[in-house]
């Protein structure tokens, strides 16, 4: 569990290379609970349960061209801001493959999910968005 700070829980940004995580809980991130921004090359895999509790967002996916995977479910609950931010995409696949639960017990203050710039070949995918 990565408990509350001033930034976000997971950040991987500038950077290449393929990042593979298992389980993750994050609580209280004052930024994203996972931030993934300017990534040109390789992948990133969430290999199981992802649960992110009261980021101002949840998952930020920015200016980025690398595949991002979540292979289980995923929980965004208490985001002050946008559960889902995916903006300035270049040819990215997004894939959500389990249960994607967006607002959880409380309520939402933005938007479950936003796109914004992204360019025509990127590619979003929900199996169970809820």
């Amino acid at each position: 569990m990565l408990p509350g700070e001033p930034g976000s829980g997971i950040s991987i940004t500038g950077t290449g290379g393929t990042f593979n995580f298992g389980a993750v809980t994050i609580t209280g991130a004052g930024d994203a609970g996972i931030d993934i921004d300017g990534l040109t090359s390789g992948t990133v895999n969430f290999n199981d349960a992802v649960d992110i509790d009261g980021a101002v967002t949840g998952i930020n996916l920015a200016a980025s061209s690398v595949d991002v995977n979540f292979n289980g479910a995923v929980t965004i609950d208490g985001a002050t801001g946008t559960g889902i931010n995916i903006t300035g995409s270049v040819g990215q696949q997004i894939t959500f493959t389990g249960l994607t639960d967006i607002g959880g017990t409380s309520r939402m203050a933005g938007d479950g999910v936003r796109l914004t710039n992204t360019d025509a070949t990127t590619q979003g995918s929900f199996a169970d968005l809820d």
